[in-house]
């Protein structure tokens, strides 16, 4: 089958990741996230790699938790978005998938579907100390305890919160995990059996807020949120996106590019037509501004990024020829072309980069053997 574009996920690396950062927070546990097809990298697979190692996985909503479960995966489940609909609170406490609660208004609707299911409801209660997102007030905590409390079927099994500035304030860390822990230390006793979770993959710095487990997901995948990380552990970007050239052809100097002509050829010009376009999440904002690598030389978009295609000038760039593999994420020999450089272009952060790679891309994966490159118009698959 014809491979305009495809992802290749290393999980050696991704072991490797989850190694080295399992050491840095020991003896607290991680809980990989998986939300947003696990970052752009493939729920199902990658939560396969990671399930022998863990005790939780963490995704964004129900849908992804019924996808893990219909692909086999037995360990524990989180939904981190809050359930507030009856009907999913009830397929979401059918499966014994624990999810977020952000308000006391939820408790009797999740009661009310527990209780008729005979089944106890596991919640996660999140806190919310500065993201001003979801999560119930510091002040509400005694009051929600409370009504938690009047709620048999209704079991507590965490409380969280989660980090608004860890990027770039480690102090606003520790000013929220002080809020955090000043509610749980009012409770006059706490389960063991109650998690406390609070650090993402920015607030690792911050060894206090490991607590009894951690949430990471940017750094499973190699990518650092904050220059102190990269300062503490050794991580590896675990993918690469690459296209198939469709098309090398000549343009005259004075010639115009795609589309509003935003790129006029300076002089006579070799050029490349690849198979990405910003309909498969490489961003439109790239245009005439990014690289690729091809041969193992960086080559310049030129002209508007379109849904199909992007092209670059490969003038000089030797002996290229329709099939030729172009490097939009990784490495070809000396060069690296990184979701961070992207990134720093577009005016994003990596997370955006990554997940904007559309869930139709294939991916291929990689174990600690290498794969075989693709060719265009190739029937052969290396799924995982």
């Amino acid at each position: 089958m014809e491979q305009r574009s495809w992802v290749e996920i290393d999980l050696g690396a991704l072991r490797r990741n989850f190694e080295r950062l399992s050491k840095l927070v020991f003896p607290s546990k991680i809980a990989p996230v998986v939300k947003s097809n696990a970052y752009g990298h493939g729920l199902v697979r990658i939560s396969k790699a990671l399930e022998p190692q863990v005790d939780l996985l963490v995704v964004g909503n129900l849908e992804e938790a019924l996808k893990l479960r219909e692909a086999g995966l037995k360990k524990a489940i989180l939904i981190l978005l809050p359930l507030f609909d009856p009907l999913s609170i009830r397929e979401t406490i059918k499966n014994g998938f624990a999810f977020s609660i952000s308000s006391k208004s939820a408790i009797p609707v999740i009661e009310n579907e527990a209780r008729k299911l005979r089944k106890e409801a596991t919640v996660h209660l999140e806190i919310d100390t500065g993201m001003s997102r979801t999560g119930i007030a510091p002040e509400e905590f005694d009051e929600f305890m409370a009504a938690l409390m009047l709620s048999p079927y209704v079991r507590l099994k965490g409380i969280y919160t989660h980090f608004a500035c860890a990027e770039k304030d480690l102090n606003s860390v520790e000013r929220q995990l002080d809020l955090f822990l000043s509610c749980v230390k009012r409770l006059p006793s706490l389960n063991s059996k109650v998690k406390l979770h609070a650090s993402n993959s920015a607030g690792l710095a911050v060894r206090r807020a490991h607590l009894d487990f951690v949430r990471i997901g940017i750094s499973l995948y190699g990518l650092y949120p904050n220059g102190k990380l990269r300062n503490l552990v050794k991580l590896e970007p675990i993918l690469s996106l690459k296209s198939h050239i469709f098309l090398v052809k000549r343009i005259k100097k004075g010639q115009g590019v795609s589309y509003g002509h935003t790129f006029i050829a300076p002089r006579d010009m070799k050029i490349a037509v690849l198979g990405i376009g910003y309909g498969d999440g490489y961003m439109r904002q790239l245009s005439n501004r990014a690289d690729v690598i091809i041969k193992g030389r960086r080559a310049r978009v030129i002209g508007n990024i379109t849904m199909d295609f992007t092209m670059v000038d490969v003038s000089h760039i030797e002996d290229v020829r329709e099939g030729d593999v172009a490097v939009i994420i990784g490495r070809d020999g000396d060069e690296r072309i990184t979701a961070d450089e992207l990134a720093a272009i577009a005016g994003t952060i990596n997370y955006h980069v990554l997940t904007s790679i559309r869930e139709s891309i294939p991916r291929f994966y990689i174990e600690e053997e290498g794969v075989k490159p693709l060719t265009l118009f190739s029937t052969e698959s290396y799924r995982g």
